[in-house]
C-alpha cells in the first residue's frame, strides 16, 4: 500500500463558495477575529467571541462563540448574543468576525 501526501488547499479554495472570488490573503483578512471596536453598524449579526474565564496571568481558560449583534441607545445599548440579551454581569464580547454567506439550498 502506498501513502499519498496531499497539499492543503488554500482556505479561499477549500470553501467552494469563495473559490476564485478572493485570494487566500483576502479570505484570511475577511474571516479573522477583529477587535470589537471595529464592529459594523448596530443590528448586524456577526460571530462574537467572549472570554468567560480569564486566569491570573491573563490566559483565556474558557470562552464562548455565538452569533449576535449590538443595539444602541434606542434599544438600551445592549448585546443580543445567542438569542438572549446580556445581563449587566455577563462578560462582554471582545472580538467579532463576519458571518459567511449562507449556503445555496
Amino acid at each position: 500500500m502506498t501513502s499519498k501526501t496531499t497539499e492543503a488547499l488554500p482556505l479561499s479554495e477549500a470553501i467552494p463558495h469563495y473559490a476564485g472570488k478572493m485570494s487566500d490573503a483576502q479570505f484570511r483578512e475577511k474571516f479573522s477575529w477583529q477587535p470589537i471596536e471595529t464592529m459594523p453598524p448596530e443590528g448586524r449579526n456577526v460571530i462574537l467571541f467572549t472570554a468567560t474565564d480569564i486566569g491570573p496571568n491573563g490566559e483565556i481558560r474558557n470562552w464562548r462563540m455565538d452569533t449576535g449583534s449590538f443595539h444602541g441607545p434606542a434599544r438600551g445599548g445592549n448585546w443580543n448574543v445567542g438569542n438572549r440579551w446580556l445581563e449587566p454581569w455577563d462578560p462582554r464580547p471582545t472580538h467579532w468576525m463576519p458571518l459567511p454567506e449562507p449556503p445555496t439550498i
